[in-house]
């Protein structure tokens, strides 16, 4: 026992780290002398054999395992053997982000494996305005700025022409399925002085009259408007941007007009369509949303952009992408979103808009990252985890050669590829659709 400045108390102990005198009885008790115990198994201590998922291992004689193989067992389900050792667990976290980062990796590195032109089937075609992929991989659909609507399946060797309707063609869709459990039903709209929508069946594939001529088609044409500028469809259940007017039909093919659900103060210039509800964007920059179930003409405010609505998408986790005409590119927290001020949690930098009301912007079938082409006709891949930029030039848009094809003016993703891959992207420029794929085609 240390003596303290005034030597030793009665009652008292000294403490030279503390450098205060403290009761006896606070005083903690000695560490125990002796060994510690020993473990129980023979006293030698087992070595864990579980390894870091992202570090090399070693074997028995020193030597590196292959980080591949090490990177395999990580990624294996709970439970799986992979040659002789047990897969290392990962945490749900730990995976996301190695799936992510490989997402990642195929995206950035698309490959071309196809092009097909339209003019070379139609010499006076004119370029392209919109596009439609369906869930069965090859089956493709376009629409063309002089209104004429073109369709390709796997295993053609060019495209064939199905209908005209004389009018620029706004947007193209594909509805239903057996996933739905209705019909599948090809939608398109068209843009004038006399806007109409068009339904087709799409009957199976290989059927002798796949959308063809022979096929019954419905036409309307919308009384007391003068412009269509989009749609969106969830289902058999669809809905049109017509002046500032939002339309909608719970079935068109069994339906025999559209209902008014809404009047905005300005413009309807991009839609998104889910189960129950209808999202819009307009001219004034206001971004609603739309209870189906609720009475007509009401909505509900979630955003004041700072600029026109070019662009609107819901994304998992309550959040929604939203692009504005003043170059904004951000994803906001449905949660968290107030009309009068609300800031974005992620803004995806780079993206470039001034002017254009209508740029190409899609999210990957795993809505883990967007794809945008910019003003500048540059395509951009982020990331909609992170809001990192990826990658600038993507299909080839940062080259001469690739500009010289024509600016993109589609994208459409089909559904995720085998493993290994990241799926296709259906990319228009010009008179011409290219597809591209990562994970080396």
């Amino acid at each position: 026992m240390s003596a303290g400045p005034l030597g030793n108390l009665p009652g008292l102990y000294y403490d030279p780290i503390k450098k205060r005198y403290f009761p006896l009885a606070s005083r903690p008790p000695p560490p125990p002398a002796g060994p510690p115990p020993q473990p129980s198994g023979g006293g030698r201590k087992r070595k864990s054999r579980r390894a870091s998922p992202l570090l090399p291992r070693t074997d028995s004689k020193g030597g590196v395992v292959d980080v591949d193989v090490t990177m395999r067992e990580a990624a294996a389900p709970r439970g799986r053997r992979v040659g002789r050792g047990v897969a290392t667990m990962m945490s749900s976290l730990d995976r996301a982000r190695v799936e992510h980062d490989t997402l990642s990796a195929l995206y950035s590195h698309p490959r071309m494996v196809h092009r097909h032109s339209i003019e070379l089937y139609e010499p006076n075609s004119s370029p392209i305005s919109c596009l439609a992929v369906d869930r069965e991989p090859g089956r493709c659909w376009a629409g063309t700025e002089s209104g004429w609507l073109y369709g390709r399946r796997a295993g053609d060797e060019g495209w064939r022409r199905l209908m005209g309707i004389r009018q620029r063609i706004s947007s193209v869709h594909v509805s239903g399925g057996k996933a739905d459990g209705h019909p599948k039903i090809l939608l398109a709209t068209t843009q004038g002085p006399t806007p109409a929508v068009l339904l087709t069946p799409v009957l199976q594939s290989g059927s002798h009259h796949e959308e063809d001529d022979s096929a019954p088609t419905i036409l309307f044409n919308l009384q007391r408007t003068s412009d269509l500028r989009t749609s969106a469809v969830s289902g058999t259940s669809v809905a049109l941007a017509a002046d500032r007017h939002i339309l909608h039909s719970p079935s068109p093919a069994h339906s025999t007009s559209f209902v008014p659900i809404y009047k905005a103060s300005s413009d309807v210039l991009t839609l998104w369509h889910e189960p129950g509800s209808v999202y819009s964007g307009t001219r004034s920059g206001h971004v609603r949303a739309h209870d189906l179930r609720a009475p007509p003409h009401k909505a509900r405010e979630l955003l004041q952009l700072a600029s026109s609505a070019t662009h609107i998408q819901t994304l998992p986790g309550e959040r929604i992408l939203c692009a504005a005409m003043n170059g904004n590119l951000d994803i906001h927290d449905l949660r968290f979103v107030s009309a009068s001020a609300s800031k974005p949690i992620l803004r995806l930098q780079n993206h470039v808009n001034t002017y254009t009301p209508s740029l190409p912007i899609t999210v990957t079938p795993t809505t883990s990252h967007v794809v945008a082409r910019g003003q500048d006709d540059v395509v951009r891949l982020w990331s909609a985890r992170s809001g990192e930029l990826l990658r600038e030039g993507l299909f080839g848009s940062d080259a001469p050669a690739g500009r010289g094809h024509g600016k993109v003016v589609a994208m459409r993703f089909e559904s995720e590829g085998d493993e290994g891959t990241a799926g296709g992207v259906w990319v228009a420029r010009g008179k011409e659709v290219e597809l591209w794929r990562g994970g080396g085609g």
